[in-house]
Protein backbone atom coordinates (compact mmCIF):
# COMPACT_ATOMS: atom_id res chain seq x y z
CA UNK A 1 0.00 0.00 0.00
CA UNK A 2 1.79 3.14 -1.30
CA UNK A 3 1.35 6.40 0.63
CA UNK A 4 -0.89 9.26 -1.02
CA UNK A 5 1.06 12.00 1.06
CA UNK A 6 4.74 12.42 0.67
CA UNK A 7 4.64 15.97 -0.72
CA UNK A 8 2.85 17.38 2.26
CA UNK A 9 3.24 17.76 5.97
CA UNK A 10 1.34 14.80 7.08
CA UNK A 11 -1.72 15.67 9.85
CA UNK A 12 -2.07 14.44 12.85
CA UNK A 13 -5.01 13.24 14.98
CA UNK A 14 -4.81 12.37 18.17
CA UNK A 15 -7.77 9.91 19.77
CA UNK A 16 -8.41 9.38 23.07
CA UNK A 17 -10.97 6.68 24.29
CA UNK A 18 -12.25 7.12 27.95
CA UNK A 19 -14.21 5.28 30.11
CA UNK A 20 -14.14 6.29 33.74
CA UNK A 21 -11.17 7.79 33.79
CA UNK A 22 -11.10 10.76 36.03
CA UNK A 23 -8.31 10.25 38.43
CA UNK A 24 -6.06 10.11 35.11
CA UNK A 25 -7.74 11.78 32.42
CA UNK A 26 -6.29 15.28 32.86
CA UNK A 27 -2.50 14.18 32.89
CA UNK A 28 -2.99 11.82 29.64
CA UNK A 29 -5.06 15.06 27.82
CA UNK A 30 -2.03 17.68 29.10
CA UNK A 31 0.61 15.10 27.11
CA UNK A 32 -1.00 15.20 24.08
CA UNK A 33 -1.50 19.24 24.46
CA UNK A 34 2.50 19.64 25.26
CA UNK A 35 3.91 17.66 22.28
CA UNK A 36 7.10 19.78 20.67
CA UNK A 37 4.87 18.94 17.11
CA UNK A 38 1.36 19.70 18.25
CA UNK A 39 -1.27 17.91 16.83
CA UNK A 40 -3.59 19.09 14.39
CA UNK A 41 -6.72 17.74 16.20
CA UNK A 42 -7.42 15.90 19.18
CA UNK A 43 -10.61 13.70 20.04
CA UNK A 44 -11.88 12.48 23.27
CA UNK A 45 -14.68 9.78 23.22
CA UNK A 46 -16.88 9.74 26.20
CA UNK A 47 -17.61 5.94 26.62
CA UNK A 48 -20.86 6.50 28.71
CA UNK A 49 -18.40 7.07 31.51
CA UNK A 50 -20.38 7.72 35.26
CA UNK A 51 -17.72 9.87 37.26
CA UNK A 52 -16.28 12.89 36.35
CA UNK A 53 -14.51 12.27 33.38
CA UNK A 54 -16.72 13.66 30.20
CA UNK A 55 -16.68 17.14 32.72
CA UNK A 56 -12.75 16.96 33.17
CA UNK A 57 -12.23 16.84 29.04
CA UNK A 58 -14.60 19.02 28.51
CA UNK A 59 -12.72 21.71 30.36
CA UNK A 60 -10.13 21.83 27.76
CA UNK A 61 -12.69 22.55 24.61
CA UNK A 62 -12.08 24.08 22.24
CA UNK A 63 -8.00 22.68 22.08
CA UNK A 64 -9.95 19.57 22.79
CA UNK A 65 -13.00 17.97 20.79
CA UNK A 66 -15.13 15.95 23.35
CA UNK A 67 -17.63 13.56 22.06
CA UNK A 68 -20.35 10.95 23.88
CA UNK A 69 -21.53 7.90 22.96
CA UNK A 70 -23.31 5.22 25.45
CA UNK A 71 -21.06 2.15 27.03
CA UNK A 72 -20.03 0.13 24.06
CA UNK A 73 -16.22 -0.66 24.79
CA UNK A 74 -13.04 0.40 23.64
CA UNK A 75 -13.24 -1.14 20.52
CA UNK A 76 -16.41 1.06 19.46
CA UNK A 77 -14.79 4.31 21.01
CA UNK A 78 -11.91 4.20 18.41
CA UNK A 79 -13.77 3.32 15.50
CA UNK A 80 -16.09 6.01 16.09
CA UNK A 81 -13.18 8.64 16.63
CA UNK A 82 -11.43 7.17 13.09
CA UNK A 83 -14.74 8.26 11.71
CA UNK A 84 -15.03 11.60 13.11
CA UNK A 85 -11.29 12.17 12.61
CA UNK A 86 -9.29 13.97 9.62
CA UNK A 87 -5.62 13.37 9.77
CA UNK A 88 -3.55 11.60 7.58
CA UNK A 89 -1.70 9.98 10.75
CA UNK A 90 -4.15 8.44 13.08
CA UNK A 91 -2.30 8.60 17.05
CA UNK A 92 -4.19 6.59 19.50
CA UNK A 93 -3.54 7.06 23.22
CA UNK A 94 -5.54 5.83 25.75
CA UNK A 95 -7.16 7.83 28.93
CA UNK A 96 -4.45 6.32 31.17
CA UNK A 97 -1.71 6.64 29.83
CA UNK A 98 0.60 9.84 28.91
CA UNK A 99 2.94 10.51 25.81
CA UNK A 100 6.83 11.92 26.40
CA UNK A 101 7.03 15.57 25.11
CA UNK A 102 8.75 14.78 21.98
CA UNK A 103 6.58 11.81 21.28
CA UNK A 104 4.83 13.13 18.16
CA UNK A 105 7.80 14.70 16.62
CA UNK A 106 9.18 11.17 17.08
CA UNK A 107 6.78 9.79 14.97
CA UNK A 108 6.47 12.33 12.44
CA UNK A 109 10.19 12.16 12.01
CA UNK A 110 9.53 8.24 11.77
CA UNK A 111 6.54 8.64 9.02
CA UNK A 112 9.04 11.21 7.19
CA UNK A 113 11.87 8.42 6.78
CA UNK A 114 10.07 5.49 5.90
CA UNK A 115 6.64 7.05 4.14
CA UNK A 116 5.29 3.33 2.76
CA UNK A 117 5.17 2.39 6.29
CA UNK A 118 1.68 1.77 7.26
CA UNK A 119 2.36 2.17 11.38
CA UNK A 120 4.96 3.04 13.34
CA UNK A 121 5.62 1.85 16.87
CA UNK A 122 7.81 3.97 19.94
CA UNK A 123 9.13 2.00 23.04
CA UNK A 124 7.47 2.92 26.89
CA UNK A 125 7.71 2.10 30.40
CA UNK A 126 5.41 0.43 32.33
CA UNK A 127 4.38 2.18 35.49
CA UNK A 128 2.62 0.98 38.55
CA UNK A 129 2.16 4.39 40.18
CA UNK A 130 2.66 8.03 39.30
CA UNK A 131 6.03 8.18 41.22
CA UNK A 132 7.54 5.62 38.43
CA UNK A 133 6.19 8.32 35.80
CA UNK A 134 9.39 8.56 33.07
CA UNK A 135 10.75 11.83 33.29
CA UNK A 136 9.16 13.82 30.38
CA UNK A 137 10.95 17.00 30.18
CA UNK A 138 14.65 14.53 29.38
CA UNK A 139 15.56 15.31 25.66
CA UNK A 140 15.21 12.14 22.74
CA UNK A 141 17.77 12.44 20.61
CA UNK A 142 18.93 10.11 17.97
CA UNK A 143 16.40 7.41 17.50
CA UNK A 144 17.06 4.48 15.55
CA UNK A 145 14.37 3.38 13.53
CA UNK A 146 13.87 0.19 11.67
CA UNK A 147 11.85 -1.01 9.24
CA UNK A 148 10.02 -4.58 9.69
CA UNK A 149 8.23 -6.32 6.47
CA UNK A 150 5.20 -8.20 7.58
CA UNK A 151 6.87 -11.66 8.04
CA UNK A 152 9.46 -10.15 10.30
CA UNK A 153 6.82 -8.27 11.81
CA UNK A 154 4.96 -11.51 12.88
CA UNK A 155 7.87 -12.82 14.27
CA UNK A 156 8.54 -10.26 16.67
CA UNK A 157 5.38 -9.73 17.64
CA UNK A 158 4.45 -12.82 18.64
CA UNK A 159 7.87 -13.17 20.75
CA UNK A 160 6.99 -9.70 22.05
CA UNK A 161 3.12 -8.72 22.01
CA UNK A 162 3.76 -6.61 24.84
CA UNK A 163 5.78 -4.04 22.96
CA UNK A 164 3.33 -3.23 20.80
CA UNK A 165 0.05 -1.13 22.46
CA UNK A 166 -1.79 1.51 20.69
CA UNK A 167 -0.63 4.56 22.84
CA UNK A 168 2.23 3.86 21.29
CA UNK A 169 1.40 3.33 17.62
CA UNK A 170 0.61 5.59 15.24
CA UNK A 171 -0.82 4.12 11.82
CA UNK A 172 -1.87 5.94 8.47
CA UNK A 173 -5.17 6.81 8.12
CA UNK A 174 -5.95 5.49 4.47
CA UNK A 175 -5.03 2.29 6.21
CA UNK A 176 -7.17 1.73 8.74
CA UNK A 177 -9.97 2.97 6.36
CA UNK A 178 -8.77 -0.09 4.00
CA UNK A 179 -9.76 -1.96 6.98
CA UNK A 180 -13.60 -0.85 7.04
CA UNK A 181 -15.97 0.64 9.31
CA UNK A 182 -14.63 -1.27 12.60
CA UNK A 183 -10.70 -1.86 12.24
CA UNK A 184 -11.00 -2.58 16.20
CA UNK A 185 -13.25 -5.76 16.42
CA UNK A 186 -16.18 -4.85 19.13
CA UNK A 187 -16.50 -8.75 19.92
CA UNK A 188 -12.83 -8.20 21.61
CA UNK A 189 -12.19 -7.64 24.78
CA UNK A 190 -8.92 -6.75 25.71
CA UNK A 191 -6.86 -7.75 22.48
CA UNK A 192 -8.29 -5.66 19.81
CA UNK A 193 -5.05 -4.52 19.00
CA UNK A 194 -3.48 -7.70 18.52
CA UNK A 195 -6.35 -8.85 15.88
CA UNK A 196 -5.27 -5.08 13.98
CA UNK A 197 -1.43 -5.57 14.33
CA UNK A 198 -2.19 -9.22 11.92
CA UNK A 199 -4.74 -7.71 9.90
CA UNK A 200 -2.05 -4.69 8.87
CA UNK A 201 0.45 -7.03 8.25
CA UNK A 202 -1.50 -8.42 5.37
CA UNK A 203 -1.00 -4.98 4.15
CA UNK A 204 2.66 -3.88 4.43
CA UNK A 205 5.59 -2.66 6.67
CA UNK A 206 5.70 -1.31 10.37
CA UNK A 207 8.55 0.72 11.22
CA UNK A 208 10.22 0.16 15.11
CA UNK A 209 11.41 3.70 16.75
CA UNK A 210 13.56 2.77 19.55
CA UNK A 211 12.73 4.99 21.99
CA UNK A 212 10.85 4.84 24.85
CA UNK A 213 8.66 7.74 24.61
CA UNK A 214 6.06 7.66 27.00
CA UNK A 215 4.64 5.21 30.46
CA UNK A 216 1.74 2.95 30.33
CA UNK A 217 -0.31 2.27 33.27
CA UNK A 218 -1.09 -0.58 34.66
CA UNK A 219 -3.61 -0.27 37.41
CA UNK A 220 -5.85 -2.78 39.33
CA UNK A 221 -8.62 -1.88 37.05
CA UNK A 222 -6.60 -2.29 33.35
CA UNK A 223 -7.69 -4.81 30.92
CA UNK A 224 -4.32 -6.09 30.69
CA UNK A 225 -4.07 -6.75 34.46
CA UNK A 226 -5.36 -10.23 34.43
CA UNK A 227 -2.57 -12.32 32.29
CA UNK A 228 -5.28 -14.96 32.31
CA UNK A 229 -7.69 -12.97 30.93
CA UNK A 230 -5.51 -11.60 28.41
CA UNK A 231 -4.24 -14.62 26.74
CA UNK A 232 -8.07 -15.83 26.35
CA UNK A 233 -8.86 -13.08 24.36
CA UNK A 234 -5.18 -13.21 22.46
CA UNK A 235 -6.72 -17.34 21.48
CA UNK A 236 -10.12 -15.73 20.38
CA UNK A 237 -8.45 -12.88 17.94
CA UNK A 238 -5.83 -15.01 16.45
CA UNK A 239 -8.84 -17.91 15.78
CA UNK A 240 -10.16 -15.22 13.76
CA UNK A 241 -6.99 -13.81 12.28
CA UNK A 242 -6.57 -17.40 11.34
CA UNK A 243 -9.73 -17.54 9.45
CA UNK A 244 -8.57 -14.66 7.75
CA UNK A 245 -4.80 -15.76 6.87
CA UNK A 246 -6.05 -19.13 5.31
CA UNK A 247 -8.35 -16.82 2.66
CA UNK A 248 -5.72 -13.93 1.69
CA UNK A 249 -2.49 -15.05 3.23
CA UNK A 250 0.85 -16.16 1.45
CA UNK A 251 1.90 -19.64 2.67
CA UNK A 252 4.49 -18.60 4.66
CA UNK A 253 2.24 -15.93 6.60
CA UNK A 254 -0.32 -18.53 6.97
CA UNK A 255 2.47 -20.95 8.66
CA UNK A 256 3.58 -18.10 11.08
CA UNK A 257 -0.21 -17.64 12.18
CA UNK A 258 -0.38 -21.29 12.79
CA UNK A 259 2.26 -21.33 14.99
CA UNK A 260 1.49 -18.06 16.87
CA UNK A 261 -2.17 -19.28 17.60
CA UNK A 262 -0.30 -22.49 18.70
CA UNK A 263 2.01 -20.94 20.81
CA UNK A 264 -1.47 -18.69 22.20
CA UNK A 265 -3.03 -21.72 23.23
CA UNK A 266 0.19 -23.28 25.33
CA UNK A 267 0.59 -19.80 26.81
CA UNK A 268 -3.26 -19.63 28.43
CA UNK A 269 -2.92 -22.87 29.39
CA UNK A 270 -0.07 -22.16 31.67
CA UNK A 271 -2.32 -19.61 32.87
CA UNK A 272 -5.41 -21.93 33.80
CA UNK A 273 -3.08 -24.32 35.00
CA UNK A 274 -2.39 -21.41 37.56
CA UNK A 275 -5.83 -21.51 39.00
CA UNK A 276 -6.07 -25.60 38.76
CA UNK A 277 -8.17 -25.55 35.95
CA UNK A 278 -7.07 -28.89 34.31
CA UNK A 279 -10.50 -28.97 31.78
CA UNK A 280 -9.54 -25.48 30.28
CA UNK A 281 -5.39 -26.26 29.98
CA UNK A 282 -5.98 -29.84 28.94
CA UNK A 283 -8.36 -28.16 26.20
CA UNK A 284 -6.00 -25.50 25.45
CA UNK A 285 -3.12 -27.81 25.08
CA UNK A 286 -5.06 -30.49 22.44
CA UNK A 287 -5.71 -27.83 20.19
CA UNK A 288 -2.22 -26.15 20.30
CA UNK A 289 -1.20 -29.50 19.25
CA UNK A 290 -3.91 -29.84 16.35
CA UNK A 291 -3.32 -26.76 15.18
CA UNK A 292 0.61 -26.62 15.15
CA UNK A 293 2.38 -29.49 16.48
CA UNK A 294 5.04 -28.69 19.24
CA UNK A 295 7.19 -30.76 21.71
CA UNK A 296 6.75 -28.05 24.05
CA UNK A 297 2.65 -28.69 24.45
CA UNK A 298 3.17 -32.13 24.57
CA UNK A 299 5.42 -32.35 27.21
CA UNK A 300 3.03 -29.08 29.10
CA UNK A 301 -0.21 -31.73 28.24
CA UNK A 302 1.88 -34.66 30.02
CA UNK A 303 2.89 -32.48 32.90
CA UNK A 304 -1.18 -31.60 33.55
CA UNK A 305 -1.46 -35.32 34.34
CA UNK A 306 0.83 -35.57 37.40
CA UNK A 307 -0.03 -34.94 40.99
CA UNK A 308 0.22 -31.32 41.56
CA UNK A 309 3.05 -31.16 43.96
CA UNK A 310 5.46 -32.63 40.58
CA UNK A 311 4.24 -30.01 38.43
CA UNK A 312 6.22 -26.57 38.21
CA UNK A 313 5.81 -23.35 39.49
CA UNK A 314 3.03 -22.11 37.04
CA UNK A 315 3.37 -17.95 36.08
CA UNK A 316 0.87 -15.74 38.56
CA UNK A 317 -2.39 -14.60 37.04
CA UNK A 318 -2.12 -11.25 37.40
CA UNK A 319 0.78 -8.45 36.55
CA UNK A 320 2.25 -7.52 39.54
CA UNK A 321 5.65 -4.32 39.51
Amino acid sequence: MESSHKSKKPTISVLIPAFNAEATIRGTIESALGQTVCPDEIFVMDDGSTDNTGEIAASYVPRVTVLRQSNKGVSAARNALIQEASGDLMAMLDADDLWHRQYLEIQLESYRKHPNALASFTGFIDIYDDSQICEHDRKIAHCKSSVLDPLDFLEFYAENSGMIIPSFCVIRYDVLRALGDTPFPTNLRITQDSYLWYRIALLGPFVRVYAEAGSYRILPTSLSHDRLATFEDRVKSLEEVYDVYRRISSPAMLRLAKKHLAMNYRHAAKYHLGVSDLHRARSHLFSSLGTCFSFKSLVLLIISFLPQRLQPKWPYRYRTP
